[in-house]
């Protein structure tokens, strides 16, 4: 039928762009933010999605770590962690780690809450040790 439901409808306003990992060694990035609009009415009836890149031994050896972040602000600067590590990658078994897209490891999504505030964003920040994960490409996507 041309009138079903559709889940998952996504809005390309309510993607960030493509954003590469750190680029080797302990550090953070961010993605740009998603304005979810004044008072986040969107915010009853639509998920946040993290997409992570598959990563090479090279980029995340053995015991290493990418941890993703769900990041808020009020005014579009002064951001703070709402959901921290809520996506963990780990370097094991000298094989990198393979892409990820969802909120945990076994690709669940969460709620956006209530609480959120109007803008939102996505943090990754790489262990000691790492290694040039930039080729790597995350993004943090709104759907309903």
């Amino acid at each position: 039928m041309a009138n079903e439901f559709a889940p998952n409808v996504q809005d390309a306003d309510l993607t960030t762009a493509d954003k590469a990992l750190p680029n080797a060694g302990s550090g953070t990035e961010v993605t740009v933010s998603i304005d979810l609009g004044p008072g986040t009415k969107l915010a009853h009836a639509a998920e946040l999605v993290i997409v992570a890149p598959a990563l090479n031994t090279t980029e995340l050896p053995d015991a290493t770590t990418v941890k993703y972040s769900i990041e808020d602000s009020a005014d579009d600067a002064s951001f703070a962690a709402v959901a921290t590590n809520v996506l963990t990658q780990t370097g094991a078994g000298g094989a990198g780690h393979a892409g990820v897209e969802g909120i945990s490891e076994a690709g669940g999504r969460v709620g956006i809450p209530s609480s959120l505030r109007q803008f939102v964003r996505l943090s990754a920040v790489t262990s000691a040790g790492t290694g040039d994960a930039s080729g790597g490409l995350m993004s943090l996507r709104v759907v309903v």
